[in-house]
C-alpha cells in the first residue's frame, strides 16, 4: 500500500495538470529504508510529448546522486498519461529498476477528475496497490483521509534490478552518470516508463 500525504498527492496531480497535454514526470524522495515519501522533485519531460517522455540523463544523474548524498531513495516515481488509463505499459515494466519504489501513474484525460493509481513493479510483475491519502506529511502516522483500492494485476516483461540500472533502463551505478535514456512511446493506450529526470527541473517546496 502507498501512504501519501494530501499535499504530495495534490502536487503530483497539479504537475500533471500543468504539463497537460504533455506528459509530466518526477520523483518523491524519502529517507532510505523508511518507505516514506517526503521530498517532491518535479522534472521536465525532455520530449515535450503527449504520448511519451524521456528524462535527461544529466539531471537523472544529479537527482539520484543528491538522493544518495542525503541518504534518501526514490519512494515514488510518477508520470502522467494524457489520453489513456493510468496503467504501466510493457516499456514501463521493462525499465522499472527500483523494486522498492511505488510507481504512480496519473491520467489527465478527464479534465474534471484525475485518475491516480500506484503499482509495484518487481522482476517483470506488476501489482496494483491501494493508495491511502492522509492529511499530514508523516503519512503512516496520520489518520486516514481517503482510500482507493484496486485489484492486483500482473504483466510479464524483461526483469530489471536497482543494482544494475537506473530507472531509465540503461546500465549504470547510482553514483555514476547514466547514459542517455531511450524515448518511451506508448501510442494506443500504452503508458510511458516511470523514472528519471531532465536538464532544468528544480525541487519545489520540499516536504
Amino acid at each position: 500500500m502507498l501512504t501519501i500525504s494530501r499535499a504530495l498527492h495534490d502536487k503530483i496531480v497539479a504537475h500533471a495538470r500543468t504539463d497537460h497535454p504533455d506528459e509530466a514526470c518526477g520523483v518523491i524522495a524519502g529517507p532510505a529504508g523508511t518507505g516514506r515519501p517526503e521530498r517532491f522533485i518535479p522534472m521536465i519531460n525532455a520530449e515535450r510529448s503527449p504520448t511519451f517522455y524521456r528524462f535527461d540523463s544529466m539531471e537523472q544523474f544529479r537527482v539520484w546522486k543528491e538522493m544518495d548524498d542525503r541518504d534518501e531513495e526514490p519512494v515514488v516515481i510518477y508520470h502522467s498519461h494524457t489520453a489513456t488509463e493510468p496503467y504501466p505499459s510493457r516499456t514501463d515494466v521493462s525499465y522499472a529498476s527500483e523494486p522498492e519504489a511505488h510507481y504512480v501513474l496519473v491520467s489527465t484525460r478527464d479534465p474534471e477528475a484525475a485518475e491516480f493509481r500506484s503499482f509495484r513493479i518487481v522482476d517483470g510483475e506488476v501489482t496494483e496497490e491501494e493508495v491511502r491519502v492522509v492529511p499530514w506529511a508523516e503519512g503512516p502516522q496520520a489518520p486516514e483521509a481517503h482510500v482507493r483500492a484496486q485489484p492486483s494485476v500482473q504483466a510479464s516483461a524483461r526483469p530489471a534490478t536497482r543494482a544494475s540500472a537506473l530507472p531509465g533502463g540503461e546500465p549504470a551505478t547510482r553514483a555514476s552518470a547514466p547514459p542517455g535514456v531511450e524515448p518511451n512511446a506508448h501510442a494506443g493506450g500504452q503508458p510511458g516508463q516511470a523514472a528519471g529526470a531532465t536538464a532544468s527541473a528544480e525541487e519545489r517546496e520540499p516536504e
